[in-house]
């Protein structure tokens, strides 16, 4: 492709300095070494629509004779971006009338590069810079600069093609304008088909926590697939669990990010691991679905890593409830009490959610294979709120069900929310005003408005937060006493943080 005529005219200029002079529909020459420079002084211009200016960096801006100093493109443009940057968390998206769309239409090809989500280097920003300006129409000038307008060096011969009173500010009013106006349109249908600033939520959704990157101080300590995380807040520690061979399947971080110590003795594959604190005592419990002579089992350890229980018939899937047995059990939460839920059927023979008394001891069974009221694909996760209410990821059916933790009754289900991918994992903030679920398949995190006492409802997503490709978000467990969330990552083979906002 031939270089645009603008490229063939520049002399001695270096990349930044062409693209303001080729945006202002005038190419300057450089001043001669012995020319001086004159001093800078930002000034505000009637001409800018939010009041501010910026000189051209290390040059002298054109100026009028009553000696106003204009703005250079490059800097008002930054400056309205600047200004766009600070309101969009206050500004609420508006209708814009579709005349509007029609209006800015011929001038998105200009405005799609100061968009751009990579930025450009040297001559390529300038070649694509001078494509759209090229492509773009000509803006009409409705009035002149009175007076006569000087190079951007003072002095400095002005090229053939820019006549004695040219109009250059028009232009700088009118980009100025457009870019105050997409801020004020950021949130409408228009701009969210850029998608250039994607980490900007649209829909209402508001942005709630942010990646803690300092935490873990030592990330090389994950050696393996990171399935599994469980918070011991009253302690202030983070109990981890991988797959791998040959590597410790349990690391123990304290909740500021340094490593502790390990164990590994007697789990396979652990699933799911879950925190209980107790007014006498702390236990970490483990399911593990590893096929060999640990494996289909639910177990519980002390901080240590000393086995304590045992449940299921080690190394034999089953789905016998006396004795007890399971087939690749998915997660348990367990309950001050002493009371159990666990959801058997992470890929095995079960499909069912069993609630134990603190002795072991079945006080109801839900489920089987299927896609009706109460039955389930892969119960994945299991969380209980304070109203006496069992949530259940039900993950293939993508949807969750809601049963009655004393009677086991089924009390509704959420599925709107999870047309894109099935919930793998659910955990309530500390607080239970929301539900956090992780999608494996999209690599993000969905928050959801939890219902408070009486109907469930539909569910409603709040906001979402949007991990990295390949990440593959598996469980999370959540910090009551920070609001920090934990994720495990089998993807990255990692454990992330992230922190509230507010």
């Amino acid at each position: 492709m031939a270089a645009p005529a603008v490229l063939r005219r520049l002399q001695r200029l270096s990349a930044a300095e062409r693209l303001v002079a080729r945006l202002s529909g005038a190419v300057r020459k450089e001043p001669g070494r012995g020319e001086a420079r004159q001093s800078e002084k930002k000034l505000h211009s009637p001409h800018c629509p939010l009041r501010c200016s910026y000189a051209c960096p290390g040059r002298t801006p054109m100026t009028s004779e009553s000696g106003r100093k204009a703005l250079s493109h490059l800097g008002r443009q930054q400056q309205c971006l600047n200004k766009m940057a600070e309101l969009r968390a206050r500004l609420e998206a508006f209708p814009a009338p579709e005349c509007l769309f029609k209006t800015l239409n011929p001038f998105m090809g200009f405005l799609r590069l100061f968009f751009a989500p990579q930025p450009l280097g040297g001559e390529q920003a300038l070649f694509r810079a001078a494509q759209c300006a090229e492509a773009s129409p000509r803006i009409p000038a409705p009035q002149a600069w009175a007076g006569r307008s000087r190079g951007c060096h003072g002095n400095a011969a002005r090229p053939a093609s820019m006549g004695r009173k040219q109009a250059v500010g028009p232009r700088l009013v009118m980009a100025g304008a457009l870019l105050t106006l997409l801020g004020l349109l950021w949130g409408s249908q228009m701009l969210k088909a850029f998608d250039y600033f994607s980490s900007w939520k649209g829909d209402g959704e508001q942005q709630m926590y942010k990646l803690d990157i300092s935490w873990p101080k030592i990330p090389e300590y994950f050696s393996g697939q990171t399935f599994c995380v469980a918070v011991d807040s009253l302690h202030g520690l983070v109990y981890v669990g991988q797959r791998g061979d040959d590597i410790p399947k349990v690391l123990v971080f304290s909740v500021e990010g340094y490593f502790l110590y390990s164990w590994n003795d007697t789990v396979e594959m652990p699933h799911g691991i879950f925190v209980l604190n107790t007014a006498t005592d702390s236990s970490v419990w483990i399911t593990d679905v590893g096929s060999g002579k640990y494996g289909h089992t639910v177990k519980q350890y002390s901080p240590s890593g000393k086995l304590l229980q045992v449940l299921g018939t080690p190394g034999n899937a089953g789905s016998s409830l006396n004795p007890l047995q399971f087939d690749q059990p998915a997660e348990i939460f367990v309950e001050e009490s002493g009371e159990m839920y666990i959801v058997d059927g992470d890929g095995g023979m079960n499909n069912r959610l069993l609630k134990l008394s603190q002795d072991y001891k079945e006080i109801w069974l839900s489920g089987e294979n299927g896609t009706g009221i109460g039955q389930f694909k892969i119960p994945h996760s299991v969380t209980v709120d304070p109203f006496g209410r069992v949530w259940v990821a039900d993950r293939d059916n993508r949807r969750i069900q809601v049963f009655d933790k004393v009677t086991g009754e089924w009390l509704g289900a959420w599925s709107s929310c999870f047309l894109e991918d099935g919930p793998y994992s659910v955990r309530f903030t500390g607080n239970y005003k929301y539900l956090i679920v992780a999608h494996l398949n999209i690599n993000r995190l969905a928050i959801l408005a939890a219902p408070p006492v009486g109907e469930i409802g539909d569910c409603a997503i709040v906001s979402t937060i949007q991990l990295a490709d390949e990440t593959k978000p598996h469980l999370v467990d959540v910090d009551v006493k920070s609001g920090a969330i934990y994720i495990a990552e089998i993807g990255a083979q990692q454990v992330q943080r992230f922190v509230p906002l507010s």
